[in-house]
C-alpha cells in the first residue's frame, strides 16, 4: 500500500469521528416555554414579555405553548432568583434591564448578569428630561447652567429607587454639567407616572423618565421635553427634542430590555433562542410596538450582549461610586 493510499484510508476512517465531535445536535423545546417577567403585570417588563409571546405564537415560530410568569418584588430580584433555579433548562427565559446590573453594584441584590446566560439585547428606551410649559428652564442648556451654578436649587424627579438606571442616567448628565453629584436634590417615586404627576402638580422642577411615560402629556402640551439621553434624535413627538450630545454632554445610559436564560445553556440552546428572537424583532408587529413606546431597536445576539453587559456594568459602577452608592 503506497503512502498516498494509506493517507486517504486514514482520513476516511477518522472523518466520521471528527464530524461527530464537532457537530452538535439542534435543540428545540418539547414542552411549555415560560417567560419570566420580574414585575407585576402592566409595566414595561410585562409588555416586553407578552409581546415576545404574542409574536412567537401568532407567527407560529415556536411549536409548543408559552406562558408568562410574573414575579414582582425587590426591584426584579425575586424574579431573577426564581429564573436562576432552572440551570441549563432552556424552557425558561426571562426579561431583564439595567437593574440587573445596578442592583448588584448597590448591594441590594447579590445576583448579577454573570449568573445568567445572555441571549439577546432587544431595544433601548432613553431618558428624557421634562419641565412644565411655564418653567423658566427653556432648554437643556438652561438646565445644565442652573445645575452647575446653583447645586441643589432644582429638584429632579425620577421613577424607582436610588441607584437604578434612571438615577445613573441623571447622574451622567449632572457630571456633564460639572455639577456636584452629591449636592443635587433628587426625588424618587415608585413609577415614572408618579414622577410625572409630581412635575405637573408643581412639586418638582424637572423630571426624567423614558419617553413612553411622557407621550400623552407631551401631545397635550402639559409638559415641555428639553433633552433626551439618546445617540440621535428620536421619532414621533420627540423629533424636535435635542439630545444631550447636542449640548456637549454624553448623558446616555439607556434603559434597555434584553432576554436572558438561567446559567448553563448549551451552545445549541443559545443558538435556538438567538434564532427565534432574531425572527421576532424582524416582524412588523414588534417594530410597531417599539414605535408606540418610542423605543429604539438595539438587537444583539448572545456574545455581543455579554460584552455589552460588561461595558454597562463598568459605567454604572463608576457613576454609582461617585454617588456614594456602590458597595
Amino acid at each position: 500500500m503506497n503512502k498516498t493510499f494509506r493517507l486517504a484510508a486514514m482520513l476516511m476512517a477518522i472523518g466520521p469521528i471528527a464530524a461527530t465531535a464537532v457537530a452538535q445536535p439542534a435543540w428545540k423545546p418539547d414542552r411549555n416555554i415560560e417567560i419570566l417577567v420580574p414585575s407585576a403585570a402592566g409595566g414595561g417588563f410585562d409588555r416586553t414579555g407578552r409581546t415576545i409571546q404574542k409574536v412567537a405564537q401568532a407567527r407560529k415560530l415556536i411549536d409548543v405553548s408559552m406562558s408568562i410568569m410574573n414575579k414582582s418584588g425587590g426591584g426584579g430580584a425575586i424574579g431573577w432568583a426564581y429564573l436562576g433555579q432552572f440551570k441549563g433548562d432552556a424552557h425558561h427565559i426571562g426579561i431583564c434591564s439595567p437593574t440587573l446590573l445596578t442592583n448588584q453594584i448597590t448591594g441590594s441584590n447579590s445576583i448579577g448578569h454573570t449568573d445568567f446566560t445572555p441571549l439577546a439585547m432587544l431595544y433601548n428606551e432613553y431618558l428624557a428630561f421634562a419641565v412644565k410649559p411655564d418653567s423658566p428652564i427653556k432648554s437643556g442648556k438652561d438646565l445644565l447652567e442652573k445645575l452647575a451654578a446653583a447645586p441643589g436649587s432644582l429638584s429632579i424627579a425620577i421613577g424607582t429607587a436610588p441607584g437604578g438606571p434612571n438615577h445613573v442616567g441623571v447622574a451622567l448628565v449632572l457630571k456633564g454639567a460639572h455639577a456636584d453629584l452629591r449636592k443635587q436634590k433628587i426625588a424618587f417615586f415608585k413609577t415614572g407616572g408618579d414622577s410625572l404627576t409630581a412635575l405637573m402638580g408643581g412639586h418638582v422642577d424637572v423630571m426624567a423618565s423614558t419617553p413612553g411615560n411622557l407621550v400623552q402629556a407631551l401631545e397635550a402640551k402639559q409638559i415641555r421635553v428639553i433633552a433626551i439621553g439618546a445617540a440621535r434624535r428620536q421619532g414621533g413627538e420627540f423629533a424636535q427634542v435635542p439630545t444631550w450630545k447636542e449640548y456637549g454632554v454624553e448623558g446616555m445610559f439607556p434603559n434597555w430590555r434584553c432576554v436572558i436564560g438561567p446559567r448553563g445553556f448549551s451552545a445549541a440552546q443559545t443558538a435556538y433562542w438567538e434564532d427565534i428572537l432574531t425572527r421576532i424583532v424582524a416582524t412588523d408587529e414588534w417594530k410597531a410596538d417599539l414605535e408606540h413606546i418610542v423605543a429604539e431597536s438595539s438587537f444583539m445576539k448572545a456574545d455581543a450582549t455579554r460584552k455589552y453587559f460588561e461595558a454597562e456594568f463598568a459605567t454604572a459602577r463608576r457613576t454609582l461610586g461617585e454617588l456614594g452608592l456602590a458597595k
